[in-house]
């Protein structure tokens, strides 16, 4: 406690157990997610990191939740780009069609048209 006349000091939160802790080649292992993109994820404010006495990050076992998450939303906003391009552009030519036909795969089936079922 503070005297009185003297500021109140600062106080922090105490560390978790280190079996609650993940290191960052930890959450990549376990979310699929390259390390670069936990560190972007933390500059962007999306998870929170706690550092060890060596100046390691840790993540607390719930922002592995969150790190999925922000996966499949970014993935999912990916597909919506892509299908907004699709629908915009109107080529309607499955060569180039690299949503729909992914490296040329109908193309092996021979010339002409096909239909998707």
């Amino acid at each position: 406690m503070a005297q009185q006349g003297e500021p109140p000091r600062a106080t922090s939160a105490p560390l978790r157990v280190a079996d609650e802790l993940l290191t960052v080649a930890e959450m990549s292992e376990r979310t699929g997610v390259a390390a670069s993109a936990l560190r972007f994820y933390e500059q962007l404010g999306l998870i929170a990191a706690v550092r060890t006495p060596g100046n390691q990050r840790r993540y607390a076992r719930h922002m592995i939740r969150r790190v999925s998450l922000e996966e499949r939303r970014l993935s999912i906003e990916r597909l919506e780009r892509e299908l907004t391009g699709c629908i915009g552009c109107g080529c309607l030519s499955m060569k180039a069609c690299a949503l729909l036909n992914p490296d040329d795969a109908l193309g092996n089936a021979g010339a002409g048209a096909r239909r998707l079922d």
